[in-house]
């Protein structure tokens, strides 16, 4: 878990440190600024240059974020590019779970897989051994989005 309000830096050698000895098959980290914002008018690009090679570099799976109200869940990404299943990637995931909500923007369409406004979540990640199963709900309860990671 990450502070993406302040020292940016410091902390980006702290977790280059942390996950160059890495023993675990899966890896999730989380912060409240997003990477990729699907929220018109918002941008972090300090956070993503201050995190996103090392995500890269290390192999990081999964990304979950929060902080612009609205949900955005991308491909797999390396070097701010999509890539396939089968190549190494991370999957980054901005969701809401309150009621204020943001315009959604199509700025980074492309990396996405599931964009959405005006739709309050929670998400269930579950790992069994080589699969990581994630599941985003409404509040209701009903199945917004899936998918599963397999190494």
């Amino acid at each position: 878990m990450l502070n993406s309000n302040d020292r940016l830096q410091e902390q980006a050698v702290w977790m280059e440190n942390l996950l160059a000895a890495n023993p675990n098959t899966w890896t999730v980290v989380t912060f409240h600024h997003p990477l990729y914002s699907n929220a018109q008018e918002r941008d972090e690009r300090e956070t993503r240059t201050a995190f996103q090679h090392i995500f890269d570099t290390y192999h990081v799976d999964m990304v979950l974020t929060g902080h612009d109200h609205s949900y955005a869940r991308s491909h797999k990404i390396n070097n701010g590019k999509v890539v396939s299943d089968q190549e190494q990637g991370t999957v980054y995931i901005l969701s809401v779970s309150g009621p204020k909500q943001y315009v959604v923007s199509s700025e980074y369409k492309e990396l996405m897989a599931k964009v959405a406004g005006n739709v309050q979540l929670f998400q269930v990640i579950s790992v069994a051994g080589n699969t990581l199963d994630y599941k985003s709900f409404t509040a209701a309860g009903t199945l917004f989005d899936e998918f599963s990671l397999s190494k």
